[in-house]
């Protein structure tokens, strides 16, 4: 049985990774090439923002169930 921090902290990784993906998947659709510079820009900040919450969010389970043993 899982408990309630390694739950809290799975939900947290699964939720920055969907962000990751939003943000790769607006990067990449079909207006790629098309969009402003600027815009571009904006979305590869918020790809590695959300890719550094992702990994951040998996270190911190992964210490989680290290020091905790669940």
């Amino acid at each position: 049985m899982s408990c309630r921090t390694q739950l809290a902290l799975t939900q947290a990784w699964s939720d920055a990774t969907e962000e990751f993906s939003a943000a790769i998947r607006a990067m990449t659709g079909n207006l790629i090439g098309k969009m402003p510079r600027a815009e571009y820009m904006a979305l590869r900040a918020r790809a590695e923002e959300s890719r550094l919450a992702s990994e951040n969010a998996r270190m911190l389970l992964d210490l989680h169930r290290k020091e905790h043993g669940c």
